[in-house]
């Protein structure tokens, strides 16, 4: 009798561990899946929607007027053109970032998904 149970819970967690991993390597595939479409859609790899506009809404705030007071901000267009440049290349270090986390996940996740599937999968 407990050697019936015993192989019972083996059976249940091998199962498991196959489910998970199944679940695990089609995450990686849709993540692989978005990251290549990123790729091939857009002329840069997008970041969310705040990244994209931070340069110009840093570089208006120098420009806008201060409240209570006559005039704006000074900055003058060397100071201005030297910020946006400054914050271009922020981002695009941020867009090289982004994708290699992006792709180094969905290959984690494949090769960890297909490594359970492949242990656990039933003889």
């Amino acid at each position: 009798m407990g050697f019936m149970k015993i192989e019972v819970i083996k059976a249940i967690f091998t199962n498991v561990l196959f489910v998970i991993g199944v679940v695990v390597l089609l995450v990686g595939f849709i993540r692989g899946v978005m990251v290549g479409a990123k790729l091939l859609t857009f002329p840069e790899y997008p970041l969310n929607g705040y990244e994209e506009t931070r340069c110009e809404m840093e570089t208006s705030a120098i420009m806008m007027p201060i409240e209570g007071k006559t005039g704006t901000v000074v900055a003058d267009k060397a100071e201005v053109e030297k910020r946006k440049e400054t914050c271009r290349e922020s981002l695009a270090r941020e867009r090289g970032v982004r994708k290699v986390d992006d792709v180094t996940f969905a290959l984690g996740a494949v090769i960890a998904g297909g490594v359970m599937v492949a242990l656990f999968r039933k003889r």
